[in-house]
């Protein structure tokens, strides 16, 4: 049966008329969220849920791209194919989306995940609509790519802001405003009174148990264990910094600050890295290979 779905060309009207059944559903969505009548309909976690949709979008990431090919190599079989895949994949987002919705109580994510994936159904729309025209018109194939791209953004865009993501948005900002601390310029203090070699060892301490707290949570994709983490990662890095500028600042020698300076920085780089690789892992499939995860998370910390 699907074999002999996938075989009927799908014509301009029916494709549009499909994805606009999805953005009917999709205000039903947001309807019931304001009225507070979104029930959870399954029996499941925020994280699977997130990893699911997360999923689902880069399914349709890859997609995009494999319509874009067979656009430009004239495969009209595959163009079909990856049509209808686009819309069934856009029938499971829209359920992830709403259990998504009905269990989180943060109604800046609510309402920004119902606009995302309300600009990715127009853009869908505009897209497929795009790459029926270019069969018959090459020299838009350009047009299509970037038109294509475009849509991939809006995909990764809608991804951050999964929930788990937003914790590692918000520790990735908040790391990001220590680059202009750490420019300078410092202080130069007379004495060694306020701070000793002990508190930088103290913070070194914290922030080396929050790094490997990070790691865990990352690795078990626990959202709420996500949040303590990341949090607790944010403060203990902060610490550290404060306590290696202050101390910075009472060295009298200028090759031994320009030594502490430089090794604060590349704890920043480092730590900066780790953020954006957690995030990154954070958003993969469940299905990755968990050895790989480890060695990865690992490298990083």
């Amino acid at each position: 049966a699907k074999e002999l779905c996938n075989s009927i060309s799908l014509d301009i009207e029916s494709i549009i008329e499909t994805i606009k059944l999805f953005e009917i559903e999709l205000k039903d969505i947001k309807r019931q969220v304001n009225d507070g009548n979104l029930k959870i309909k399954c029996d499941e976690t925020i994280d699977v849920y997130s990893s699911q949709f997360t999923t689902i979008c880069k399914q349709l990431n890859s997609i995009i791209f494999q319509l874009i090919n067979a656009v430009n190599q004239n495969d009209e079989k595959t163009i079909e194919l990856s049509i209808h895949d686009i819309l069934q994949n856009l029938r499971i987002l829209i359920i992830c989306t709403r259990n998504i919705i009905a269990i989180s109580n943060d109604h800046q994510i609510q309402e920004t995940i119902i606009e995302r994936l309300y600009d990715i159904l127009q853009r869908f729309i505009h897209f497929i609509c795009e790459s029926k025209k270019t069969i018959q018109t090459s020299n838009e194939q350009n047009k299509l790519s970037n038109i294509g791209h475009d849509l991939s953004l809006t995909l990764n865009s809608c991804l951050s802001n999964i929930i788990s993501q937003r914790y590692f948005n918000e520790a990735i900002k908040q790391m990001s405003e220590y680059v202009y601390t750490l420019a300078g310029p410092y202080d130069r203090k007379l004495s060694l009174t306020s701070i000793n070699s002990d508190d930088i060892s103290r913070s070194a301490a914290i922030l080396n148990q929050a790094t490997h707290d990070l790691v865990i949570s990352t690795h078990t994709g626990v959202t709420q264990d996500l949040a303590k983490t990341s949090i607790y990662f944010s403060r203990a890095f902060g610490d550290f910094i404060d306590n290696g500028i202050d101390f910075v600042n009472h060295q009298q020698e200028d090759e031994k600050r320009s030594r502490l300076i430089i090794s604060l920085k590349n704890v920043h780089t480092s730590s900066n890295q780790l953020l954006e690789r957690a995030k990154s892992i954070s958003m993969e499939p469940i299905t990755i290979n968990e050895n790989d995860i480890k060695h990865q998370l690992a490298n990083a910390a």
